[in-house]
């Protein structure tokens, strides 16, 4: 694995990227998605997609297992997720 870039400078603005999850499953036939229950504010108790925010150094793909990992309580990485990824840039 390749060596991360240096943090930036205390000076430069906060970026902040997240990963949300849209995991699709059959049930009797039926599809269902996923979803967790907030357990913290902002919309506590609210439900929602699997998500979190990418930690330093880590990838799209990492950052998306440890969140599920840590929603779902999946245990060992066995075998690569199936994966798409769509980037959002927030407006101006």
């Amino acid at each position: 694995m390749d060596a991360c870039p240096p943090r930036p400078r205390a000076s430069a603005p906060a970026i902040h990227v997240a990963v949300d999850l849209i995991v699709l499953t059959l049930r009797d036939g039926a599809l269902s998605v996923s979803l967790i229950q907030r357990h913290d504010e902002p919309h506590k108790g609210a439900w929602a997609l699997p998500g979190g925010f990418i930690e330093y150094g880590e990838d799209l793909d990492g950052a998306a297992y440890r969140v599920l990992s840590d929603e779902a309580s999946l245990g060992e990485r066995r075998r690569a997720p199936r994966a798409g990824a769509h980037v959002r840039h927030p407006g101006p």
